[in-house]
């Protein structure tokens, strides 16, 4: 557990695992995860988890999270009609003086095979969470994750944060996302640079 992320980041990234998806059921959390990686690769995470969002709030809470925390790269799951609330978060980002590094991601694996791949991390202790609701809930769902979800059990958390890791990885790896799954728009910039 942590309390406030290090000053020694090399990378930030944003995901959103949102509550629209083809599978949405009832009680599910709109996830937002910030993650830091450090000169150690060790991953700092800080979880927000939060029901009852509309698309638009979801959108609009995730240009906050991003004019806040001024990350290297966003990433929103855009399988099917998803992509939606990416174009919906960068026309609120243009809208509010910002483009911001927005990487559609195309998830093409079950979710429960891509969550298993955060067990190296947890594995080798490399990942700190933020001591806060929304922390605490990520690690009950992480405990709680099951290959075989019960009824009523939650994986917001665990998604969106697989899908931090994995965008911070091909950064890591590649500088920047090459994988086709990752289809960059632009860097967080204010847009008074673009136009003055």
């Amino acid at each position: 557990w942590f309390s406030d992320f290090p000053n020694n980041l090399i990378l930030k990234v944003v995901t959103l695992d949102h509550t629209q998806g083809k599978k949405a059921r009832p009680g599910d959390y709109a996830a937002f995860i910030k993650l830091g990686v450090d000169r150690d690769a060790r991953l700092w995470v800080q979880a927000e988890l939060t029901r009852s969002l509309t698309s638009t709030q979801q959108a609009e809470r995730l240009v906050e999270v991003c004019r806040s925390w001024q990350p290297n790269a966003v990433g929103i799951e855009t399988n099917t009609f998803q992509e939606l609330i990416k174009v919906e978060a960068e026309r609120l980002a243009k809208q509010a003086g910002y483009i911001f590094p927005c990487y559609g991601m195309v998830n093409r694996q079950q979710k429960e095979l891509r969550i298993v791949k955060l067990t190296p991390h947890l594995a080798r202790s490399a990942l700190r969470v933020m001591d806060n609701e929304g922390g605490r809930l990520l690690v009950q769902q992480l405990r709680n994750f099951s290959m075989k979800q019960q009824p009523g059990m939650h994986d917001d958390g665990p998604d969106a944060l697989e899908q931090a890791v994995r965008l911070s990885n091909w950064f890591m790896v590649n500088k920047r996302p090459k994988h086709p799954d990752a289809q960059p728009t632009q860097r967080l910039i204010p847009l008074a640079e673009l136009v003055g």
